[in-house]
């Protein structure tokens, strides 16, 4: 009977949708050769911070070269080699090798602290969380990377929230 075949059909074409939704997605490539060198670069970032009594939001957006020190079981050690970190129209260079980074292979996930400077005298302390959801038809592992900011300039601070999604390619 055709009937019985589209009530089986049906609901296995939805578990197969929802199988695409739920199920983690492989990630092209983990950050598990030491001495490799990997581009973070920001597809679109937003910041967000309480000026007075509102909150205000900003572009912003993460460029950083890191290399992996070392790996250990599970877990690889990184470095930023070179970096800016982009909040409204201020830029500040990340400071380079100064702080660890740690990137857990099986999840797929990250956290960095680090400090950077602006040019103009402006200091900013920030801390990074990461979680690869899925890779680019280049070969680049998609990111969502959110993080938490202290900005310091002359005699004003303001804290906020990072929000990025970027792409991290490993360089030859």
């Amino acid at each position: 009977n055709m009937n019985v075949g589209i009530k089986i059909l049906v609901p296995l074409l939805v578990l197969a949708m929802l199988a695409t939704v739920v199920l983690p997605v492989s990630y092209a490539e983990p950050m598990d050769e030491p001495e490799a060198l990997y581009r973070v670069t920001s597809i679109r970032g937003v910041a967000r911070m309480r000026v007075g009594d509102e909150v205000v939001e900003v572009e912003a957006s993460l460029e950083a070269t890191v290399k992996v020190i070392t790996v250990w079981k599970n877990v690889t050690f990184f470095v930023v080699m070179d970096g800016e970190i982009r909040i409204g129209d201020r830029c500040y260079d990340i400071a380079k090798g100064w702080w660890v980074g740690l990137y857990h292979i099986p999840s797929g996930r990250a956290i960095y602290q680090g400090f950077a400077r602006s040019e103009d005298g402006g200091r900013l302390g920030f801390m990074l969380h990461s979680r690869d959801f899925g890779e680019t038809e280049e070969g680049g592992t998609l990111m969502r990377i959110v993080g938490v900011f202290g900005e310091r300039f002359d005699d004003s601070t303001s804290r906020g929230r990072m929000f990025f999604e970027a792409i991290r390619i490993k360089l030859p």
